[in-house]
């Protein structure tokens, strides 16, 4: 099957699917057939450590790649966007794929936790270095002295390490690691069961035996009550 092309991606086999795209950063309300239909992207049959899956792989002009997942007993609607697992700027990822693809921010139904901190993280950042202009400039906090061309400098902030990810879509499952593989299915699980209890939350309460059978009473007792009405005006 060719893949589909348009200006801003490519669609690639997943053959070329590279090693570490496996960080799912959002589930979009579209099934696979509404994403073929709207976007053109055909997707393949395949199968991981957790379940049978449909899947397509997309290539922007940055040359990020990105996947789009459906497993087959994924509870609820919708598709997961993966993308490398090693990216350490998933707001970026997201805005490129929101970009790329005609998807706006309503047709998203879950995104990862770090998306949206990371433009908070650089308001902070812009509002601490304001403040610290403020004060230099106010003299509180100013060590240059007459002649010399030093200032202190802040200290830069430790830069935490990226967490470790897991490989959540390994379509060679031999290259694997076991206890990656079963960490993975119970992470997914365990969003999966959060999915369903907000389904079941929002389903209808169902009157009990009793519940109906005083509703039918109160009823009939109405209806009663209006027949003799109506008979009393006549």
């Amino acid at each position: 099957m060719p893949a589909s092309e348009s200006s801003r991606f490519r669609q690639l086999p997943l053959r070329q699917m590279m090693r570490g795209l496996a960080r799912p950063i959002a589930t979009i309300r579209l099934e696979p057939n509404d994403i073929s239909k709207k976007i053109g992207i055909h997707f393949e049959a395949a199968r991981d450590d957790l379940d049978e899956l449909q899947a397509a792989v997309i290539r922007t002009n940055s040359g990020r790649q990105f996947a789009f997942v459906r497993h087959r007993h994924q509870p609820g609607l919708g598709t997961d966007i993966l993308t490398d697992e090693h990216s350490s700027n998933l707001e970026r990822d997201f805005q490129e794929i929101l970009r790329v693809l005609p998807l706006r921010r309503k047709d998203v139904s879950w995104m990862h936790p770090k998306i949206g901190h990371a433009s908070d993280g650089i308001r902070h950042q812009v509002n601490a270095l304001q403040t610290r202009v403020a004060a230099l400039f106010a003299g509180s906090n100013s060590t240059w002295r007459r002649g010399s061309s030093r200032t202190t400098r802040p200290r830069a902030g430790v830069i935490a390490g990226r967490p470790k990810t897991i490989n959540i879509f390994a379509v060679d499952a031999r290259k694997t690691a076991v206890a990656h593989s079963a960490k993975l299915a119970a992470a997914t699980k365990a969003r999966w069961a959060k999915g369903k209890g907000r389904q079941a939350s929002k389903k209808k309460r169902r009157l009990s035996a009793a519940g109906r059978k005083r509703l039918s009473r109160l009823l009939k007792a109405r209806w009663a009550a209006r027949k003799r009405a109506a008979a009393s005006r006549k």
